[in-house]
């Protein structure tokens, strides 16, 4: 190992200033992608957004459970923006052991936020100027750990670098090994684990994952792709591509495995005795659909995994192309229920930023605003028999892909969908007598009998009110009326007899920014 103390530069930026430079000044009208971390309850929307005029913008969105902020985008001088340096598993970006937040650069360097100013980092050698950063993770201790590119030629298509994997303490550098030395790795992601081991991903055939343990011992292992471990005489190994890496309450690691020709998809776990699992026939995954390109097993191919986590039940969620689902705790496939997912989420269709300087739009993330579009996403996306053939239909051609997950301290769990928006969800929830309405919002009574079709909506402070819609159990839309004002105090709805027969219903009332979702039973 090599160990270099160097000179670190500080830039401390005021916030002042940085709120000069406003998004370009440009609505963002278009998302492309976003991705999600949290700690405790503050979470993380990042990703690839679009203006109207087709520049791209790589906003950072702070939740801290009550309100949205915008972390601005860090400027060396007036010509230069920093922007977001995306790596393979979403891991651009840390939270740090305290407040702060810890980002990969475009530039030549990663940056600590602590709120109010940016410091940035970077190992001032002889390589600076052709070195990337591309990955970042923080251990319990407070070490930085970094995977880099270094740039030897820039001859698109064609990039001619080498990887390293690096160390900072914050005192100094430790470059801890680069793939010329160990092994031939090109690193890609890195991921810390609880137990502070270092998992670094390439995308290699085989010796495609460095372990190094708390001791500081180091080991190199395969990430196998589903189908070899489902059958390894029948297929060989394929190389990986990882694009989510999640370690549950018990320390098992699972990958999620992203499909780029000849890259097998999919999702495998290392388990805590340091063996891989998959699964298939009754207790499969959700990677299996006729529909996607691939090796086949049997008539069938493992699909896209770009999202895993845990909710507070214990129960892992998986998502990616065209599905959502949950391996509850005796390790079954299960769909999730539409009822309990519906009966107390909040859908945002926009990010709704306040504070960042008067020429700024205030809603400058812009998602499809339509609680019509998310309830036929979650219907269709809960509908999937991953046994039988099917076709993506309507979530195909939406865009409707799980893109991230994360839970929050809170119990929420939140879904980010490719070109939809982002979903908040409280899984605690399993009977309509236990549902906690939010302090905002509060639908009454819950239970109706078939004589006293009416139901209340009350708010606890004012708020701009666009539409109420009325949804049954299918999707489809009974009942639809316009408000656009602000509302005070309690909404009266009364259901008329035609459509409102009993059973399950679901009021999707359309705020400015966010859609709340509530449950109700008519007897």
């Amino acid at each position: 190992m090599k160990k270099i103390y160097v000179r670190i530069v500080l830039i401390m930026i005021p916030f002042q200033l940085l709120s000069q430079f406003k998004l370009e000044n440009q609505k963002i009208n278009m998302q492309q992608n976003c991705n999600l971390i949290s700690k405790g309850n503050n979470l993380l929307l990042y990703g690839l957004y679009m203006t109207n005029q087709g520049n791209r913008f790589y906003p950072i969105n702070l939740f801290d459970g009550n309100k949205w902020s915008l972390i601005p985008s860090y400027f060396e001088n007036d010509n230069q923006i920093d922007t977001l340096k995306f790596s393979k598993s979403n891991s651009s970006i840390v939270f740090g052991n305290n407040s702060d937040i810890w980002i990969c650069g475009q530039t030549n360097g990663f940056y600590k936020w602590n709120g109010n100013n940016f410091q940035k980092y970077f190992l001032d050698d002889n390589l600076k100027s052709i070195r990337e950063y591309i990955s970042i993770g923080m251990d319990s201790t407070g070490n930085i750990w970094l995977t880099t590119n270094i740039i030897l030629a820039h001859d698109p298509p064609y990039i001619n670098y080498y990887t390293e994997l690096i160390k900072y303490d914050g005192q100094s550098f430790e470059i801890v090994t680069d793939n010329k030395s160990f092994n031939k790795l090109g690193f890609s992601s890195i991921f810390v684990s609880s137990k502070n081991k270092i998992f670094v991903t390439s995308t290699s055939i085989d010796n495609n994952l460095l372990i190094i343990d708390d001791s500081g011992s180091m080991k190199i292992t395969t990430i196998p792709t589903p189908h070899n471990v489902y059958n390894p005489e029948e297929y060989e190994q394929r190389l990986v591509d990882v694009i989510s890496i999640f370690e549950d309450k018990v320390n098992n690691i699972w990958f999620g495995l992203g499909e780029s020709s000849p890259r097998d998809p999919g999702l495998v776990v290392l388990k805590n005795d340091d063996t891989w699992g998959v699964y298939t026939e009754h207790n499969t995954y959700p990677m299996r659909s006729t529909l996607f390109s691939g090796f086949k097993d049997r008539d069938s191919v493992f699909s896209v995994c770009s999202a895993i986590t845990e909710d507070r039940n214990g129960s892992i969620w998986v998502g990616g192309t065209g599905f959502l689902n949950l391996i509850n705790n005796d390790d079954m496939l299960v769909t999730p229920d539409v009822e309990d997912f519906l009966s107390e989420s909040t859908f945002f269709s926009s990010i709704l930023i306040t504070d960042i300087g008067k020429d700024a739009p205030p809603d400058h993330v812009k998602f499809l605003n339509s609680s019509d579009s998310i309830m036929s996403i979650i219907l269709e996306l809960f509908s999937r028999d991953w046994t039988t053939q099917h076709t993506l239909g309507k979530i195909g051609e939406s865009g409707g892909r799980v893109e991230s997950m994360t839970t929050t301290e809170d119990g929420s769990l939140w879904i980010a969908f490719y070109g939809i928006g982002l979903l908040r969800y409280h899984p605690s929830i399993t009977n309509i007598k236990d549902i906690s309405n939010s302090k905002e919002l509060n639908l009454y009574p819950q239970l109706l009998t078939s004589f006293d079709k009416l139901i209340n909506i009350a708010f606890d402070k004012p708020q701009n009110v666009s539409t109420i819609k009325i949804f049954n159990l299918s999707g489809k839309q009974l009942m639809n009326k316009e408000y656009n004002a602000q509302i005070t105090g309690i909404i009266e709805m009364k259901l008329d007899d035609k459509n409102f027969i009993a059973g399950t219903y679901f009021a999707a009332i359309e705020l400015m920014d966010r859609t709340i979702f509530r449950k109700f039973i008519i007897n």
